[in-house]
């Protein structure tokens, strides 16, 4: 358990000395096997200067058969999710398409990239751009892709 814990804190450190390198956001994840308690850890930072950084709690939903639910592009700038699903304010984000809604949804954190709901459930991005002809683009390409990529 040590070196998986020791694996992981040099992964975050490798990760956070990268994202020095260039605007980056930056999620950090442990699991349950690397904590001593079993418990899990998720962190995620948006650099963002003119993000909305507001948090909303979405409560569960009971749908009926035929219910969808809005595809939206760029729904995390400046939309009002305080009466959600009721009201539908996309802010600055369109619609493009919509899916079908399962006939229960768990109650989760909407913020501008990272999710987490109910049952503990998290999803993030992290986000990094960096320019592949640099010799450091080069060394990060080949590491995450393969020299042969």
């Amino acid at each position: 358990m040590r070196k998986r814990f020791a694996m992981t804190m040099a992964f975050a450190a490798l990760s956070l000395a990268m994202a020095g390198q260039a605007w980056a956001c930056t999620i950090l994840s442990v699991g349950k096997s690397a904590t001593t308690d079993g418990s899990t850890i998720v962190t995620h930072n948006d650099d963002s200067s003119g993000a909305d950084f507001r948090l909303w709690i979405i409560p569960e939903g009971k749908w009926k058969s035929g219910d969808t639910r809005d595809i939206v592009v760029d729904s995390h700038n400046y939309g009002d999710y305080g009466n959600y699903p009721a009201v539908k304010d996309y802010g600055n984000g369109y619609v493009v398409d919509e899916i079908a809604q399962p006939a229960k949804t768990n109650a989760y954190f909407h913020s501008r990239y990272s999710f987490i709901n109910d049952k503990g459930v998290a999803m993030g991005e992290s986000t990094m751009s960096y320019n592949k002809k640099s010799d450091f683009g080069k060394k990060s390409y080949d590491a995450i892709f393969g020299a042969d990529n």
